[in-house]
Formats: C-alpha cells, sequence, structure tokens
C-alpha cells in the first residue's frame, strides 16, 4: 500500500534528520521550508573542507535504505491505478530526490505530481504541488519560474483561504528576492508573513518571521531596526523555552549577537539596555 511506502519514507527522513541535527525531538523539515538539514550540513562541512577560491564539487551519496525505498516506490506506481494514490506516491518521490539534493530528479516527480494534481480538480493538492515546483526550481536557480509557482500557490491559498500556506509562500517569495539582492522586496513578504503570524497568534511562526526580518535589516544598514526584531525573537524564545536557549536556536542568537555587535558604537545607551534586560531575564529559573 502506498501510506505504507509514505510511512517508511518519513520513518527514514526522521532518522536521518535526527542523526545529522541531533535533534531527536523535532520533525524533519519540510521542503517548502525551503531547505533540508542534509543540505546545510553538506554546505557546511564543505567551507571547512574546501579552501576558499577553489570550486567546491560536493560528491553525494543516497542511503542505501532511500535508493531501495525508491525502487518499491516506482513499483508501486505502476501497479496502482487510483489517481489519489498516484499523486501521493509521486509527491513522496519529489520528497525523497529533494532531500537527496537531485533537485532535477525532484521537480520531475513534482511535476507529475502537479499533472495528477489538476486532472482531480483538487485545489488543496494543486496548492502543495505549486509549491513543490516552485522550491525544486529555487534550488536550481531558475528564479523566475520559482516565482511563477509561488504565486500560483498564493492564488490558490487565498481561493483555500489557507492562512498557514500563505505564510509560508510568502517566506519563499522572499526567500527568493533576498537571494536575488532586492532585499525591500524581501521585506515586503516578510512584513506580510509576519501579519499572518499575528493574525494567527502563532508564536513559533513569529519568531522565525522576526529572525528574517533581522538578518534583512541588518545586511540593508538599518541596525536599529534590525536590534528590534532580533529583541522581540528573545522575548517570543523566552517565552517558549524559559529562558533556556538550545542549539536549534543557535543561528538566530549568532546573527543577533553580530548586529550587536556592529552596533555598540551607533547605539550604545540602547545596547546597555538591551543586554541588561536579557541578562536579566536569563538569570531566572525557568516556571
Amino acid at each position: 500500500m502506498p501510506h505504507n511506502l509514505c510511512a517508511r519514507f518519513r520513518a527514514i527522513r526522521r532518522t536521518l534528520y535526527q542523526r545529522f541535527s541531533g535533534n531527536t525531538s523535532e520533525r524533519p523539515p519540510k521542503v517548502s521550508e525551503i531547505k533540508t538539514q542534509w543540505q546545510e550540513y553538506v554546505e557546511d562541512n564543505a567551507k571547512e573542507v574546501f579552501p576558499s577560491g577553489h570550486k567546491q564539487h560536493i560528491k553525494r551519496y543516497t542511503n542505501e535504505e532511500i535508493d531501495k525505498l525508491i525502487v518499491e516506490l516506482k513499483r508501486a506506481i505502476t501497479e496502482r491505478k487510483n489517481q489519489s494514490e498516484k499523486a501521493a506516491l509521486f509527491k513522496v518521490l519529489g520528497q525523497a530526490y529533494y532531500d537527496l539534493c537531485v533537485f532535477q530528479t525532484a521537480k520531475i516527480y513534482f511535476q507529475k505530481y502537479y499533472e495528477v494534481a489538476k486532472k482531480l480538480g483538487s485545489l488543496i493538492l494543486l496548492q502543495r504541488a505549486y509549491c513543490h515546483l516552485g522550491c525544486a526550481d529555487e534550488r536550481l536557480g531558475c528564479y523566475f519560474d520559482a516565482k511563477q509557482n509561488y504565486e500560483h500557490g498564493l492564488e490558490t491559498s487565498r481561493r483555500l483561504n489557507d492562512l498557514q500556506s500563505q505564510a509560508k509562500l510568502f517566506d519563499n517569495m522572499a526567500n527568493i528576492y533576498e537571494t536575488m539582492g532586492d532585499y525591500n522586496r524581501a521585506i515586503s513578504y516578510q512584513h506580510k508573513r509576519l501579519k499572518i503570524a499575528q493574525l494567527l497568534k502563532d508564536g513559533d511562526l513569529e519568531y522565525k518571521t522576526r529572525t528574517r526580518l533581522g538578518y534583512v535589516y541588518s545586511v540593508q544598514g538599518d541596525l536599529k531596526t534590525s536590534i528590534n526584531h532580533y529583541q522581540r525573537v528573545l522575548t517570543l524564545l523566552s517565552r517558549k523555552l524559559g529562558n533556556v536557549i538550545i542549539i536549534h536556536h543557535s543561528r538566530c542568537l549568532v546573527n543577533f549577537l553580530v548586529v550587536i555587535q556592529l552596533t555598540f558604537a551607533l547605539y550604545s545607551s540602547e545596547f546597555y539596555s538591551i543586554i541588561a534586560k536579557h541578562m536579566k531575564n536569563s538569570r531566572r529559573s525557568p516556571r
């Protein structure tokens, strides 16, 4: 049954994610979250292995278990007549290749997923297909195609009144513009995402959005606004974690500390106020 195969693949993804991240409590990132943990792991280690200025050639190896499962999934597709089941299998195969950083093959299966979703006339499946196709295009550097897919996904999400999906797609659009160096548009999309987070009263979504805003504002040189966003991030994390900062959130904190270093001379009084307040809160025992 395809559901059993999909469940096995999800279990393998979770195992690999936990192995590379050291995080045993959370699920692996979804494709719609742009960057897989494995890709970040490869890139971070490549920076240490290859000297600067040398072209990086990274050979990616597939896990033997995933290879076998991919074969099973392909065989299951040929045996299935039900279009909904085929759509699910095409999506899982696309996710498998995406996680293995084989983005061109991932796009092929996401395209098949889209075609079946279109035949079925399912807006929910179409919205997901547009998002997956956009992610694959973005990883391939096809930014125009990625933006088109994300825009179609946003239009479909609005028809569904699906605010969570809209927030993800706003983030994806912001990532493209950030990559292209158009920071004003990146900020605009992140603010749209922030409005949804506040409307839904979703603290996790808000701190993730403010982390991105803090970074982009710092790149633009608007350090005061950047600090304001990172300060809000620390407040949200303190509520969630009881002031216990874990490694999963270290990237946000590193960005925050970099901005603090840059603003030391410019905003010394505000700098001391922020740090003193945070240090005072961090001494408190978790509730």
